[in-house]
């Protein structure tokens, strides 16, 4: 056998000449090519399976981020108009269908907030003000006449304010003229009983507080909306569950729909605190004494929501599969709301968000 006796490698390929004119390789370069392939084979695998671990990671993380964003700025943008529209002296209302089925919540204040002072839970926030720009006032309000002339920006649909039926729908008796002047809709005066010269008429309750001679501004709604966390769902809706729980949004007044609405799924914890005016100077109150306003000095509680001038919200998401790579996490301590202790598979993201309530 003619071979270039070089290396292994140079064998292989260089062996030109066999025993009887033959061409092939030996069980032992077989068995060394197989090796060496195995070897680069099993290194690329595990290459790949760590770069899709990490990216399956980062995209789990990614979309908690995401459900944490959409979240906060659902309830950011309804706290931005808090108390806007109410009126002034604020007092009691009541909004909601009274039954059946019976759902309505009376407030009286702007924010009414349930915290969780055990630290076993997430905070809740009912939220107070102006939710929707119904229409525009054509006719005047003379003193006397107990409904105004309005056109709906949503002709010939008048839903919004006033039902098939052509009364008021109860959800939606209480609206506000420029975020000034406030009245309270009759819910038993059929509007075909009334006359407008142009326009739909609103029938209103007396007393109210609408000046003689109104004529002109913009109509509102008031609304009231709810945001918690829950854990359990009708199949109707996105799944949310003990493991995996959602941030939902009530509507006592309906404008966005009966019953709950999933604002963001994975969302397992949200807690609010308070910077407090309570000697009405118009500045945040050192309540910790150190001499200046700090994050200590938010409280959690509070007896007036017209003492409140910041809220700080705080929402916590999960991601919605367990870690890749085998590592564990902890639910941190947010506020008032005691850490779990639990280590499980989930890793989490946290938004924090001020904002002064201007209202």
């Amino acid at each position: 056998m003619n071979c270039k006796k070089i290396n292994i490698l140079s064998t292989i390929f260089n062996c030109r000449e066999f025993e009887g004119g033959r061409r092939g390789f030996t069980i032992v370069e077989l068995l060394i090519a197989m090796a060496i392939a195995s070897i680069v084979a099993m290194s690329g695998f595990a290459l790949f399976n760590s770069s899709n671990k990490s990216y399956m990671v980062q995209e789990g993380v990614g979309e908690a981020q995401q459900n944490a964003r959409a979240g906060m700025n659902r309830v950011m943008q309804d706290l931005r108009l808090a108390g806007f529209g109410l009126p002034k002296p604020f007092s009691s209302i009541e909004i909601g269908r009274t039954g059946p089925p019976a759902d309505k919540v009376t407030l009286e204040a702007s924010l009414t907030v349930t915290d969780n002072e055990d630290g076993l839970g997430p905070d809740s926030i009912t939220i107070l003000g102006i939710g929707f720009e119904a229409g525009i006032l054509v006719g005047t309000n003379n003193q006397g006449q107990q409904f105004l002339c309005y056109s709906s920006f949503f002709p010939p649909n008048k839903e919004k304010i006033i039902g098939t039926n052509n009364k008021v729908i109860e959800p939606r008796r209480h609206i506000s003229v420029d975020g000034v002047f406030n009245a309270r809709l009759s819910l038993n005066t059929d509007i075909t009983t009334l006359s407008c010269t142009r326009g739909i008429p609103l029938p209103l309750e007396s007393p109210n507080d609408l000046k003689s001679n109104l004529k002109s501004g913009k109509v509102y709604i008031l609304q009231a909306v709810k945001y918690s966390i829950v854990s359990d769902t009708p199949a109707s809706q996105p799944p949310c569950t003990e493991e995996m729980p959602c941030l939902k949004l009530h509507d006592y007044s309906t404008l966005r729909g009966a019953g709950d609405t999933i604002v963001a799924e994975g969302i397992e914890d949200l807690q609010f605190s308070y910077g407090i005016d309570k000697d009405g100077d118009g500045e945040l109150d050192d309540m910790s004494l150190n001499g200046t306003f700090s994050a200590d000095d938010y409280v959690h509680t509070h007896a007036l929501g017209n003492q409140i001038l910041a809220v700080k919200v705080t929402l916590v998401a999960k991601t919605a599969n367990k870690d890749l790579q085998g590592r564990t996490f902890t639910r941190p301590e947010i506020e008032n709301h005691l850490a779990t202790g639990v280590a499980d598979g989930y890793r989490r993201r946290i938004l924090t968000r001020i904002v002064k309530i201007r209202n």
